[in-house]
């Protein structure tokens, strides 16, 4: 079981709660999600590899001999990855605005729906560990306000939030020293509108991200271990060019700190801590923008085999936003909570 569950901590959240018109919410709202989806496929990833232990056949038969192992055949080498996710959440701050008045801001219920296929063969054993690359494509439709009756009963503004994402992406990771591991890749995504006054699904922001991160676990017993990671994300954008075709290039370098705690076989709980800090590099000309954004959240997953699993979450996010170009504009709070399911399949 501790070898199962360190395998888990080290795939890191396992549903982070989801993230952050249309420009810079959407940018936002995207971002975490992605984040939180990609936590959630690599513990699902690393849960099947760890061994099955064999039921005692009496009692103290561990202390006598130690944790005994079921034995199977060696899987053939799976290439191709389908997944279907969704998740409905509640958001407290839809367009992540700062409160000027208690109430100021526009709460609302989000549904995030993903379909994704990737070349991911399994790992391949290399000198000094595994690696294990991917290529694929990824959809998304992000929809707001389906908590509402009727299209008269959606907040102002609320109506033109709806977009979808189309992700190409490629990465590898490199698993080391048992507790280690090192990811690098690069992401190319464009999102698109499709409420008024945009139609026909009309592209309003595009990025290439190449990425780079590292994450290290630290078991605690055979139930518990903490994680401690960095991401490195490098963003160059494209936008409708207010104030700036590349007012959105910015340098993102993110803190994480997760502990997980495997409550029952299969069920998983997991509170988490992330700082991110972000350095907009043309935000406005001769002005600077930087981001410091903290996330506390808590996740709970139960797997019911290797391809279906569900989720609960909740998170608090905190923006402090500063610069010469910015003053406390971009400040603001959001409290996310929803739930949600996936299925996966390897061939």
């Amino acid at each position: 079981m501790k070898k199962s569950l360190l395998i888990l901590v080290a795939s890191g959240v396992l549903a982070a709660g989801p993230v952050s018109a249309q420009t810079p919410s959407s940018v936002q709202q995207y971002q975490d999600v992605q984040r939180q989806q990609e936590q959630m496929r690599k513990m699902k990833e690393e849960k099947e590899k760890s061994p099955e232990q064999a039921p005692e056949l009496y009692p103290g038969e561990n202390a006598d001999v130690g944790p005994q192992f079921l034995l199977k055949a060696m899987p053939r080498r799976q290439w191709v990855e389908a997944s279907a996710d969704s998740q409905y959440y509640y958001t407290s701050n839809a367009f992540l605005t700062k409160e000027t008045t208690p109430g100021s801001n526009t709460d609302t219920g989000l549904l995030v729906s993903t379909i994704q296929v990737a070349f991911a063969p399994t790992p391949f054993d290399v000198p000094g560990g595994q690696l294990a690359p991917r290529l694929g494509f990824r959809h998304q439709w992000y929809n707001y306000g389906l908590d509402q009756t009727s299209a008269q009963d959606l907040p102002s503004g609320l109506n033109s939030l709806d977009f979808d994402a189309q992700t190409l992406f490629v990465d590898a990771t490199y698993r080391f020293a048992q507790l280690w591991s090192a990811t690098i890749g690069l992401d190319a995504t464009r999102l698109l509108g499709h409420e008024p006054p945009m139609v026909n699904y009309q592209e309003f922001y595009k990025e290439l991200v190449p990425h780079i991160g590292i994450e290290r676990v630290f078991p605690i017993n055979d139930n518990a271990a903490v994680s401690v990671g960095y991401n490195n994300y490098t963003h160059v954008t494209s936008v409708d060019p207010f104030p700036s075709s590349n007012a959105n290039n910015r340098m993102e370098h993110s803190f994480l700190l997760t502990y997980t705690h495997q409550i029952i076989p299969n069920l998983i709980a997991q509170p988490y801590y992330r700082f991110t800090y972000s350095d907009y590099t043309n935000f406005t000309n001769n002005n600077r923008r930087a981001d410091m954004l903290q996330s506390l959240g808590l996740s709970v997953a139960y797997y019911f085999n290797n391809w279906a699993s569900v989720r609960t979450f909740m998170s608090y996010d905190n923006n402090d936003s500063e610069g010469n170009a910015t003053s406390d504009v971009f400040d603001y709070e959001n409290i996310n909570a929803g739930g949600g399911v996936n299925l996966t399949f390897r061939y």
